[in-house]
């Protein structure tokens, strides 16, 4: 995986670089494809957001 300066990342680096509202859409994306279930992202990143305060 390339990062946006073209540098190749392990798909951990890219993870742990990732801000909140990306990884709010990662996490969203993903339980849509898994289970079927919409949450939307907004809901997801508050929840984030409530973890690192």
């Amino acid at each position: 995986m390339k990062d946006e300066y073209g540098r190749v990342q392990t798909y951990a680096q890219a993870l742990r670089e990732m801000n909140t509202g990306d990884m709010a859409k990662l996490i969203s994306d993903l339980i849509v494809e898994v289970s079927g279930v919409k949450i939307s992202y907004e809901t997801v990143r508050e929840k984030l957001e409530k973890i690192t305060e």
